[in-house]
């Protein structure tokens, strides 16, 4: 019988015959179980039968992985038994085909452990040792710590009062509340020159507050019209020139123009280009279109020299 630690896996071959001949049969319908001790539990869990191992007629090959994740445990003894089978239609139920036992003896046989050794003895043993460093180590540190402790009391208690008036014990984490507080604090520790000058403020969020001389009504004010600037031109470089307007003005298409006065540079110039007409002592000058009316007017005429000496525009 063979002793194995827990959590090794291991394989076992055994061989099926024909009852009738004794000559090597295959296994049918074969299945191996695992009896711990005197247990009636069967352990199939991590147990592989392979009937005709390698091809060959009659030989089994079991692989058992024996962990605790599959109900093995250290200490006990366990049989491998078919539960299910026959061979040559004869059943074989309750043949026991191997013996094993897990960390029961000394030495571990297959895995080389040293002989007078074992895995629970010698876990116990690195236990005990690692207590006793632990013990040992934290009282070692806790004695450099005291002494620290009553070195720096002793430096204190040798420098003059006036050097250790309002000292800080331990450390900062140490303080009490309110320890520190605004009257303690030098009043000019903290100035607006100091501000202005150590400090950058990258960012404000959230209300800005009072400032002295703009209100908030003024920042709405100067916001409401702000807000009402356009978009373009988004530069100075983008505003036209006065040379740039006039040319505009002068290339304008006055079928574009709404909404001229009667009285407007755009009526004055529609008599020197578009149609016009003289009916019954009225002078008719027409849009754009050639037809709208612009504007009318009474034309008074000389009849001795048959010409046009007036017009008076509606």
């Amino acid at each position: 019988m063979t002793d194995f630690a827990l959590g090794t896996t291991f394989d076992v071959k055994f061989t099926t015959r024909r009852f009738t001949t004794g000559a090597p049969f295959a296994l049918a319908g074969g299945v191996i179980a695992a009896y711990p001790d005197n247990s009636v539990t069967q352990l199939t869990a991590g147990i592989t039968l392979s009937a005709d191992f390698d091809g060959v007629t009659g030989l089994n090959n079991i692989r058992v992985v024996a962990t605790s994740g599959n109900g093995y445990a250290a200490g006990s003894s366990y049989a491998l038994v078919i539960t299910t089978g026959t061979v040559d239609s004869v059943s074989v139920v309750g043949e026991v085909v191997e013996e094993f036992t897990l960390e029961r003896s000394a030495s571990f046989g297959r895995l080389g452990a040293p002989a007078g050794a074992s895995v629970s003895a010698d876990v116990a043993a690195v236990k005990g040792d690692t207590a006793a460093i632990l013990v040992d180590t934290g009282t070692t540190l806790q004695a450099e710590l005291d002494g620290i402790q009553a070195d720096t009391e002793d430096i204190q208690a040798r420098l003059p009062a006036a050097l250790i008036t309002g000292r800080m014990d331990a450390n900062v984490g140490a303080m009490a509340a309110n320890v520190l507080t605004a009257t303690a604090i030098n009043a000019d520790a903290i100035t607006d020159a100091k501000v202005a000058s150590d400090v950058t403020i990258a960012s404000v969020t959230g209300a800005v507050g009072s400032v002295t001389g703009l209100t908030a009504s003024d920042v709405g004010a100067i916001k409401a019209k702000t807000d009402l600037l356009p978009a373009a031109p988004a530069a100075v470089g983008d505003i036209p020139t006065a040379i740039q307007n006039a040319d505009a003005l002068l290339k304008r298409d006055w079928t574009l123009v709404t909404g001229e006065a009667a009285r407007s540079v755009l009526n004055a110039l529609r008599f020197l280009r578009n149609k016009w007409a003289l009916a019954a002592g009225t002078l008719t000058v027409t849009k754009e279109d050639d037809a709208a009316t612009a504007w009318t007017g009474a034309v008074t005429t000389d009849a001795a020299v048959d010409q046009i000496t007036g017009v008076d525009p509606a």
